[in-house]
């Protein structure tokens, strides 16, 4: 057993099973999510789940809830700390933001609508846009490709503001921030009044780097599959991130990986490192746990892990993939899949066997 050089923690925040609401459906689609156009060996074809797209706020939680086409359902999913509730909406939702009421926004085709946690919808306000950011006080930013605008909780525009990069925009209490990747890097911070403020960053920013929170001059942004730390003088850590999801008997885990290897991160805090290159997956993805055994797939092959050591390897083709390592794999393919959650923690929503999962996953960084 080896000590990793950060902590990771990882709890359950929410298990949403198959059902209705959230169907049980897979389609095969011909190129791995998340890899885009690079060639890489493995499965041309591979099934994909339905999944859950989360937003978080000071309201609580919510979800999109995707088909494995990703095209979202007219449903939303509540998440709390009683369970999870779904909420009927009015049509497929291109954003989503929680209120404190129990209720949600909802921004569609026709505008931003206040839906109440019965499924209840308000009459759809013209305020166009391509994100939504929750803002304290049950008001929501709608962000568009130039501007963003603020609605108060009664739906009410409170402030119009110019404003650019919705998907890589978050909540910062009552305002929005995002990621400035010029010279200096900085982050740029949009107040409820409307006023711009800046934080320099140090370092240089990755072209596809986004915030993902700023508080007390610590800054977490990620990149696809990685979380980076900034202080206020220097990179403080990077985190490659290497999946996450819930073990047969409910627990759930989280993944990392550095210097070929993989550390499994357990509920109940217990703490597996394997060596992903000396079992020829170097690059692996943990995607299942089963009592003491770890399954990590890495394009053209797998191997199962036990205590800690390599059990069995496997060569991955389109076939094997589907029947043996699909039916037991725990996915969370979005390119950028951490969003803020409450006390510090970053949460992840990850498509099993199962259902889907909420993860909240607390990274501790050790002194450099």
């Amino acid at each position: 057993m080896v000590n990793p050089p950060d902590t990771v923690s990882v709890r359950l925040v929410a298990h949403v099973p198959w059902g209705d609401d959230l169907p049980d459906g897979t389609m095969t689609v011909g190129a791995e999510p998340g890899w885009g156009a690079f060639e890489v060996p493995g499965p041309r074809q591979v099934p994909v789940r339905a999944a859950l797209a989360l937003a978080a706020g000071p309201g609580g939680v919510v979800a999109r809830v995707l088909d494995p086409d990703a095209h979202p359902r007219p449903v939303a999913v509540r998440v709390g700390p009683a369970g999870s509730t779904f909420v009927p909406l009015p049509g497929p939702p291109l954003a989503l933001a929680p209120r404190a009421d129990g209720g949600l926004w909802m921004l569609g085709a026709d505008g931003l609508r206040a839906v109440g946690g019965d499924g209840v919808a308000g009459p759809a306000l013209p305020v166009p846009g391509v994100a939504a950011v929750a803002a304290d006080g049950d008001a929501v930013w709608v962000v568009g490709l130039d501007e963003a605008v603020l609605v108060g909780a009664d739906g009410s525009v409170v402030v119009r503001a110019p404003w650019a990069d919705p998907l890589g925009s978050v909540g910062l209490g009552g305002g929005l921030g995002r990621l400035d990747a010029g010279e200096p890097a900085r982050v740029l911070r949009l107040a409820p009044d409307g006023t711009l403020g800046t934080t320099p960053l140090p370092g240089v920013l990755s072209p596809f780097e986004r915030l993902v929170r700023a508080s007390a001059g610590t800054f977490l942004t990620s990149t696809v599959g990685e979380l980076v730390r900034y202080d206020d003088e220097d990179v403080a850590a990077h985190l490659t991130w290497a999946g996450a999801g819930l073990s047969t008997d409910g627990d759930a885990f989280a993944a990392t990986v550095a210097g070929g290897r993989a550390s499994v991160s357990r509920g109940d805090g217990g703490v597996a490192v394997l060596d992903l290159a000396g079992a020829g997956v170097p690059q692996g993805r943990v995607v299942a746990v089963r009592d003491d055994d770890v399954l990590v797939w890495d394009g053209s092959a797998a191997a199962w892990f036990r205590d800690g050591e390599v059990h069995r390897t496997i060569d991955v083709d389109d076939a094997v993939f589907a029947d043996q390592v699909f039916p037991h794999a725990w996915r969370a393919d979005a390119p950028y899949p951490f969003v803020a959650g409450p006390d510090g923690t970053v949460l992840v929503a990850s498509s099993g066997p199962t259902g889907a999962a909420v993860l909240a996953v607390r990274w501790e960084t050790a002194q450099r």
